[in-house]
């Protein structure tokens, strides 16, 4: 019989789950990301004024939308849709958004 590696269990229980910072190289791209739009003081630039309202559901920052927009732009995502999908199945936009998923709408 061969000898080949095996996976984990998809149904074991870890005692200490990785961290989604784990899985995100020091050299990947969307850390400089982070990083740069962090950086933008966003009300001087005057860009995004809103204060937002206090009815209703939150709004995303709007670092966090500009953020998932560079994210497109770099890795020729255009479509609102695909962002979408990507930020539900990939592990750098998951911690690029820190876990947050904003709709395509």
């Amino acid at each position: 019989m061969p000898n080949y590696k095996e996976g984990l269990n998809r149904n074991q229980q870890l005692l200490f789950p990785p961290s989604l910072d784990e899985y995100v190289d020091e050299n990947n791209p969307v850390r400089a990301i982070d990083s740069y739009v962090d950086s933008i003081d966003l009300s001087a630039v005057g860009v995004f004024t809103c204060n937002g309202g206090s009815e209703g559901q939150p709004a995303y920052h709007p670092a966090l939308l500009l953020k998932i927009y560079l994210y497109g732009y770099l890795n020729s995502i255009r479509s609102s849709r695909k962002l979408e999908r990507e930020l539900k199945r990939n592990i750098e936009m998951m911690w690029l958004c820190m876990g947050l998923s904003p709709g395509y709408k």
